[in-house]
């Protein structure tokens, strides 16, 4: 008996691939201004810190993304002049990929270190990165890639300051010289 042709084929099923989901997805976002945001992974699970223990209690006591008082905590990364391709998943192909992403107009460096980390989530040779890297870790990855100008630092431009400080103004003083 002739196949019909008006009949379609079954075609076998085809596996959608699966898209893992964020992890931290449930985690607040902190914004700064109108053009900065990053995750805020102060409270998310970080590998076992090892040496960064106390650096990192310290940055996560004061909610901060990265070391307290890290050298470049205001400073905004834009592409270094290092051309070498490094791969990807590596740390420092990453640290190019975010700054090259920013151009020359630059990234925040705690965007760039809370980004970096968890990027680097899975990567087999670091002992650090089963889970999410711990605050510390990202950061001397960075000075680093600063020293090989695979990333560079804006000349003048700062990054958002990660708190608004409530600068006094000078009406506030005059009061509380009038007040003795």
């Amino acid at each position: 008996m002739p196949k019909n042709s008006n009949t379609p084929a079954e075609s076998p099923a085809v596996e959608q691939p699966t898209v893992a989901a964020d992890p931290f997805a449930d985690l607040p976002v902190t914004r700064i201004g109108e053009d900065v945001s990053f995750v805020d992974l102060t409270d998310a699970p970080t590998n076992n810190p090892y040496k960064y223990a106390a650096v990192a209690e310290a940055a996560r006591a004061e909610r901060l993304p990265m070391l307290k008082g890290y050298k470049h905590g205001d400073k905004v990364i834009i592409p270094g002049t290092n051309r070498k391709e490094f791969k990807q998943g590596s740390v420092y192909g990453d640290i190019q990929r975010i700054a090259n992403a920013a151009g020359r107009s630059g990234v925040p460096v705690y965007v760039l270190l809370t980004e970096l980390r968890k990027m680097q989530i899975g990567n087999k040779r670091s002992k650090y990165c089963t889970q999410l890297p711990p605050i510390g870790w990202a950061e001397g990855w960075l000075n680093t890639a600063i020293t090989k100008n695979i990333a560079g630092v804006h000349a003048t431009k700062t990054a958002p300051a990660l708190r608004e400080e409530v600068a006094a103004r000078p009406e506030d003083e005059q009061k509380l010289v009038a007040n003795g």
